[in-house]
């Protein structure tokens, strides 16, 4: 008998080798099935709307008069659409002076609305293609106001200062 035959080998000796082949398996096949639910549309996953898109305070910051730097989600609404977005954690306005503010995608309250147009400070803010800003802070569930893609932003009247990001879920759209 040659060293290379294993039929002398007990079955106690094979055992792990085949285990080992049958979680290898298992793993792939759980590997595609979440690969199919994320990315197929009949599933309801649509893939880019079920990751978190991270909203940058200050590379995403949005003024009144500045719109460009809001995130791009890829995700598009037709007006009248259902739409679900939240948030989590934190970001920080002013950074290094007096008035530093943390807070989380709901913005700070003050008694003065430094933006003219009622979106409190450090919000997630949202835009749908060309229509107006909207607020979204940690929970928004409406229908889409206008058709196009989704834009994410922080709101604030100055952006220099700020730091830190929020974690949004997008759920709608295509």
């Amino acid at each position: 008998m040659n060293e290379a035959d294993n039929s002398g080998k007990s079955w106690w000796q094979t055992l792990p080798a085949y285990l080992s082949a049958i979680a290898t398996l298992i793993v792939a096949i759980t590997g595609v099935i979440t690969f199919i639910y994320i990315y197929h549309p009949v599933t309801g996953g649509k893939g880019k709307n079920r990751l978190p898109f991270p909203v940058d305070a200050y590379g995403n910051c949005t003024t009144p008069l500045q719109h460009d730097n809001m995130y791009q989600t890829g995700i598009k609404f037709q007006q009248g659409e259902g739409m679900s977005i939240s948030a989590n954690g934190d970001w920080v306005t002013s950074k290094g002076r007096p008035s530093t503010s943390t807070s989380d995608a709901n913005g700070i309250e003050r008694t003065i609305d430094l933006t003219g147009v009622g979106i409190p400070i450090g919000a997630l803010v949202g835009k749908i293609g060309k229509g107006d800003v909207f607020f979204i802070g940690k929970k928004y569930e409406q229908q889409a106001k206008d058709s196009g893609e989704l834009y994410l932003g922080y709101w604030d009247n100055y952006c220099p200062d700020n730091e830190g990001s929020v974690s949004v879920t997008v759920v709608g759209g295509n």
